[in-house]
């Protein structure tokens, strides 16, 4: 297996694929430990602005035997957050984020707020959400046990088992979550990581993916290896009126695939 090392960070800068507002972190084996990568916004691969891990709830990686390792530090490299961890166990890591915030569309532009607030401020509110937005990343780094795969975020994808190759082509059995039960009929987007394939708006904009998939009344796929590389699946959930002073609750998760060539 090839070993990340800095020149991925550059590579990263280097590609524009559009992104909606979704979280999105990648995870890569380095020399005597593991890489993560975290960022959100509107551009794959690495979003646009990197905020800092205490706009996160959970940063962490969980090693082959289950243990979690919480970052506490990440370098701004501008678009996205870079960390190295000393982690040297062998066996299959996953690195998972999760952000939760209030958002309010208002006449005057977007204010990051709840809606109360934004109408204290003197705004013109169109649409208040509450947002969580997860992400997960699951990598191989030699021989080695698994933990268990879900991480229990309000809404996931969880493969059936996790292969320690998987090629362009290949397909992983997987099951949607949302809140610990089994999600039918969502749409799923898979893109890739190479310029010019479109981007991953929202998974109902089907002409932005490179494949859609539905659930079925189970909550089960099964989600194809549409390239080499990093490939991107995502999936979302929007509530109407949820609370008295949110007008939609929106959920979005992401998992991130190495494919081999």
């Amino acid at each position: 297996m090839k070993k990340m090392s800095l020149m991925l960070a550059i590579y990263f800068m280097t590609i524009n694929l559009a992104m909606a507002h979704h979280q999105i972190a990648y995870l890569a084996p380095a020399d005597k430990g593991m890489v993560a990568f975290l960022s959100s916004g509107h551009h794959l691969p690495m979003g646009e602005n990197f905020s800092g891990l205490a706009s996160y709830e959970e940063t962490a990686i969980i090693t082959p035997s289950g243990k979690k390792y919480e970052l506490t530090h990440a370098t701004n490299m501008g678009l996205f957050g870079f960390s190295y961890a000393p982690l040297t166990e062998k066996g299959l890591y996953i690195f998972n984020i999760a952000a939760e915030h209030y958002g309010t569309k208002t006449t005057q532009g977007y204010f990051r707020g709840p809606k109360k607030e934004a109408l204290k401020a003197g705004r013109k509110v169109i649409e208040a959400k509450h947002t969580f937005r997860y992400s997960k990343s699951y990598r191989w780094n030699g021989d080695g046990p698994a933990p268990k795969l879900s991480v229990g975020h309000d809404i996931e994808m969880v493969p059936d088992n996790m292969p320690k190759v998987l090629k362009k082509g290949d397909k992983l059995a997987i099951t949607l979550l949302f809140k610990g039960k089994p999600a039918a009929d969502m749409i799923i987007g898979a893109t890739a990581m190479k310029k010019n394939c479109g981007n991953i708006a929202h998974p109902d904009e089907k002409d932005k993916f490179m494949q859609t998939v539905i659930t079925d009344k189970n909550g089960r796929a099964e989600l194809e290896m549409v390239e080499s590389g990093w490939v991107i699946f995502v999936a979302e959930k929007l509530i109407e009126n949820p609370e008295p002073d949110v007008d939609k609750l929106y959920y979005s998760t992401v998992l991130t695939i190495w494919v081999e060539k």
